[in-house]
C-alpha cells in the first residue's frame, strides 16, 4: 500500500527543516569565528599572566634565605608569637638578645637592596615604623629607638630592620653602635622566651589599639 501523500510531504518538510538548520548553523560558525579566536586570545593571554605571577613569586623567594623561610613558614627565627603583619612587611621579636624589645621588621619578598624596594613597600614601612616605634615607647618608656638595616649575614641577606628599644638605663657599654653587643648567639643575660612573648602579645595589643583609633 502506498503511503498517503500527507506522510511524504512532512517527511520532506522535515528534510528541508534539517538542511535549512545545518546551513544556519554554519552561517552562525562562519559569523563567530572571530569571537572564537578572541576569546583562545583572552584564555592564552589569562594563561601567561599566571605563568608570570608564579615565576616572580619564585623569583622572589630563595630557599637558602632563613627569613624567606621564616615567612613561608617553614621555620620559626623566634620563640615568641608574631607581633604584627602587614602587606609588606612582619614585625617579630628578635631572639638571642638581652634588651627587651629589640624587634625585627622583615620583607615578605626575597629583596637583599634597599634601593630594590618598591614604592609600596617603602610607603608601608613608612606608615608602619612610628608606629612601631611609639608603641615600644609606650610599654618601656624608652629614651629613643634605633633603627638598623645591614643583612649581610650568610642566610639573613634580605631586606629587615631592627628597632631597638633605648632604654634610659641602658649602659653606655651597649649604646650607640655599641647596642651591637646585645645581639647575636654568644650575648649574655638573654632575654627569656616567656618575657619575649608576653612582650611581643602586649606590643601586638598596643598596635591593634593605635590601629583601631585611625
Amino acid at each position: 500500500m502506498e503511503a498517503p501523500p500527507a506522510r511524504r510531504g512532512s517527511q520532506s518538510i522535515r528534510r528541508h527543516d534539517t538542511t535549512a538548520a545545518a546551513r544556519a548553523g554554519s552561517a552562525l560558525f562562519y559569523l563567530f569565528s572571530p569571537f572564537r579566536g578572541l576569546v583562545n586570545g583572552v584564555n592564552l593571554m589569562r594563561g601567561y599572566i599566571s605563568f608570570m605571577i608564579e615565576l616572580e613569586m619564585m623569583n622572589e623567594h630563595d630557599e637558602n634565605c632563613f627569613f624567606c623561610q621564616a615567612n613561608r613558614q617553614s621555620i620559626a627565627l623566634t620563640p615568641s608569637p608574631q607581633i604584627w603583619e602587614t602587606a609588606h612587611w612582619r614585625v617579630e621579636h628578635a631572639r638571642n638578645t638581652s634588651i627587651l624589645g629589640w624587634v625585627i621588621v622583615i620583607l615578605k619578598r626575597h629583596c637583599n637592596a634597599l634601593h630594590m624596594l618598591r614604592a609600596e613597600e617603602w610607603l608601608s614601612l613608612a606608615e608602619l615604623l612610628p608606629k612601631l616605634c611609639q608603641a615600644i615607647h609606650t610599654l618601656l618608656g624608652t629614651r629613643t629607638e634605633y633603627i638598623l638595616q645591614l643583612g649581610e649575614g650568610q642566610g639573613y641577606n634580605h631586606i629587615h630592620f631592627h628597632v631597638v628599644a633605648r632604654l634610659p638605663n641602658l649602659p653606655s657599654s651597649l649604646t650607640g653602635r655599641n647596642i651591637l653587643n646585645a645581639f647575636g648567639p654568644n650575648t649574655r643575660h638573654k632575654v627569656s622566651s616567656a618575657l619575649m612573648a608576653a612582650f611581643s602579645i602586649e606590643l601586638r595589643g598596643v598596635l591593634s589599639a593605635e590601629s583601631s583609633e585611625e
